[in-house]
């Protein structure tokens, strides 16, 4: 897939940014991952377009719930289109997403999994939740906990992010990680707050999905 996609890349990147040399990496993390890395180095910038890419490999029989939007009709999109901003060479392409619901469980997912929580995960899942409305539901996160083939370890207990010892560790990814993500005008906003919407947020979701189940999941190693 990704060595059929790689020259498609590379002619968007010279028709947006001109002339220029381009690579991809890509390495395997572990037996069921994948991480690519697509760089593009333009010839009359110093800056680099660098994206990268990570795949988990699916259980047999397993998909997540997904949708198709026609790019060039994306709102965001159409304006920088129309803004003279954006060159898409490839008008009808159709990129395929996972719904709010799964992107939402996912980021539940990682919040729990990874060793050292991301402020982005945070972030994005503040986002879903308050500006897209979306709800989270024990049933969708259950099922993506158990779609991949990487076993689901839980690097921290189901109530964790109520405690009030989470509080600085939140407070921690958020302060190291945000900054990188938004405009600094933003983040200062946010940060004089002292993050109180991501926390809130982000105890309503834990507590919700109690509600629902995943204390009795987490307590039962899953079964």
């Amino acid at each position: 897939m990704l060595s059929k996609t790689y020259p498609r890349a590379v002619n968007a990147c010279t028709a947006n940014f001109g002339l220029g040399a381009a690579e991809q990496q890509i390495k395997r993390s572990r037996k069921s991952a994948y991480k690519a890395l697509f760089v593009f180095r333009p010839e009359r910038q110093r800056e680099r377009i660098a994206v990268r890419l990570e795949f988990e490999m699916l259980e047999q029989g397993q998909q997540p719930e997904f949708e198709g939007h026609i790019l060039r009709e994306l709102p965001q999109v159409a304006g920088l289109v129309t803004g003279g901003q954006l060159i898409l060479p490839y008008t009808s392409s159709i990129v395929l997403t996972e719904t709010p619901e799964e992107i939402l469980s996912d980021k539940i997912r990682a919040l729990f999994e990874r060793r050292y929580i991301k402020g982005r995960d945070i972030y994005n899942l503040w986002w879903i939740v308050t500006q897209m409305g979306v709800k989270p539901r024990w049933s969708v996160a259950q099922k993506k906990l158990s779609m991949y083939q990487a076993r689901f370890v839980p690097a921290r207990k189901a109530d964790h992010f109520l405690t009030k010892d989470s509080k600085d560790e939140i407070i921690q990814a958020l302060d190291s990680d945000l900054a990188r993500f938004i405009p600094q005008n933003i983040f200062a906003t946010y940060k004089k707050e002292n993050f109180r919407g991501f926390i809130e947020t982000l105890k309503q979701v834990t507590q919700d999905l109690m509600d629902q189940g995943m204390r009795g999941y987490f307590e039962s190693d899953g079964r």
